[in-house]
C-alpha cells in the first residue's frame, strides 16, 4: 500500500523492526506522533516466542521520543476481558469476554509505557468488538 504524498511530507522516519513490529514517526502539526504497529502471536504460541515478542516490543516502546504521542496498533490476539478492576487506570469496563495470556500480557506491556487500551473505553456494539467467527460460530474474538 502507497502513502499518499501528503502522508510521505509527515514521515520523519520508519524502521521494520522485525516481521512482527513496524515502528513509523511522523510530524503533526500538533506534535510527533510515533505508530508501532504489531502482529502479535497466538494465545497458544510458546511462551519463550511470546516472551521475545513483548521484549522486543518494550525496547521499541521505550526507544519512542518521551514527547511523542505513541499509538500502538495490530492484531495482539488477546483478550482484555470486560473486567476493568485488573488494571482500572488503562482498561475500560468495554472489553470482550474473558482475559487470556496475551491479554495479560498486553495490559501489562501498556501499564509499562503508560499506554490506555482505548479500544475497551468506550461502547460498541456486540459485532464491533471481535474480528474472527469460528467456523462454527460459538467462538468470537
Amino acid at each position: 500500500m502507497a502513502l499518499s504524498s501528503w502522508t510521505k511530507k509527515c514521515l520523519v522516519d520508519w524502521e521494520p523492526i522485525n516481521e512482527r513490529i513496524l515502528r513509523a514517526r511522523f510530524a503533526t502539526s500538533q506534535a510527533k506522533l510515533t505508530v508501532i504497529v504489531v502482529y502479535a502471536p497466538t494465545n497458544d504460541t510458546y511462551y519463550q516466542t511470546k516472551d521475545d515478542f513483548y521484549r522486543v516490543l518494550s525496547n521499541v516502546g521505550a526507544k519512542a521520543h518521551w514527547h511523542d504521542i505513541v499509538t500502538v496498533y495490530g492484531d495482539f490476539n488477546a483478550k482484555v476481558g470486560s473486567d476493568a478492576s485488573y488494571a482500572p487506570a488503562i482498561l475500560g469496563k468495554h472489553g470482550l469476554g474473558e482475559i487470556n495470556d496475551n491479554g495479560t500480557r498486553l495490559i501489562d506491556f501498556c501499564l509499562t509505557h503508560e499506554l490506555i487500551f482505548g479500544t475497551s473505553m468506550f461502547p460498541h456494539k456486540q459485532i464491533h468488538k471481535y474480528t474472527w467467527n469460528s467456523p462454527d460460530g460459538l467462538t468470537r474474538n
